[in-house]
């Protein structure tokens, strides 16, 4: 499942959760580049968000051709 959850100052944070029964099959990738070319079509920046630990996601986003362009400290109390 993917999409987008927000747009901000034209710029479109994705959302990507695949089950696990499909993971490792590449949809998370061919759905992470649909969207971007989407977002793109319509001048829309496209971000994608990754959990630093989470290293399939980062392969994802690698996949795809996102390039780690800021790391960024979320606090939670």
């Amino acid at each position: 499942m993917g999409y987008i959850s927000n747009i901000i100052n034209n710029m479109a944070n994705i959302v990507i959760q695949t089950e696990e029964e499909y993971r490792n099959k590449g949809f998370a990738t061919k759905i992470v580049e649909k969207i971007s070319r989407k977002c793109l079509q319509k001048g829309i920046i496209p971000i994608y968000w990754v959990n630093k630990d989470n290293e399939s996601s980062k392969n994802v986003a690698k996949k795809a051709g996102f390039k780690l362009l800021s790391k960024e400290i979320v606090l939670s109390i």
